[in-house]
């Protein structure tokens, strides 16, 4: 099994946007997509039952409806795989929530993306 990126956003056009985008600049990873944390949350259980490795997570903040947040996904995977690179992006996020992600070892990226910084800084943590 390749090594696991996994992408959550509840906007399905930009969650199209990311995985063609980190599918490209990250052609030895596997890029695995969810619109929910309950979809992410089962995305980490197949790769975990499967003795794979998640290498990154990019997760929206406020996910609709789901009543969880990035920063729980965030939490699960730096627990199961602490050399994971970590990136949060919101654009509501207040000052407790960026300081918290930052003590995960997670970037905080705000809304609206820049597509070509996020590849950018996705593969600078990638290779180190």
């Amino acid at each position: 099994m390749r090594p696991v990126a996994i992408v959550v956003e509840d906007e399905p056009d930009l969650l199209q946007v990311l995985t063609l985008a980190l599918g490209g600049a990250l052609p030895g990873v596997e890029v695995r997509v969810a619109d929910t944390i309950d979809a992410a949350q089962q995305v980490l259980a197949e790769v975990v039952a499967a003795n794979g490795t998640v290498v990154l997570v990019v997760a929206d903040h406020n996910i609709a409806g789901d009543g969880q947040t990035g920063l729980a996904l965030i939490e699960q995977v730096k627990k199961r795989f602490p050399a994971s690179a970590r990136f949060l992006f919101t654009g509501q996020a207040s000052p407790e929530v960026e300081a918290q992600a930052t003590a995960l070892g997670a970037k905080v990226l705000w809304k609206p993306l820049r597509l070509a910084s996020l590849v950018a800084e996705v593969q600078g943590a990638l290779a180190r």
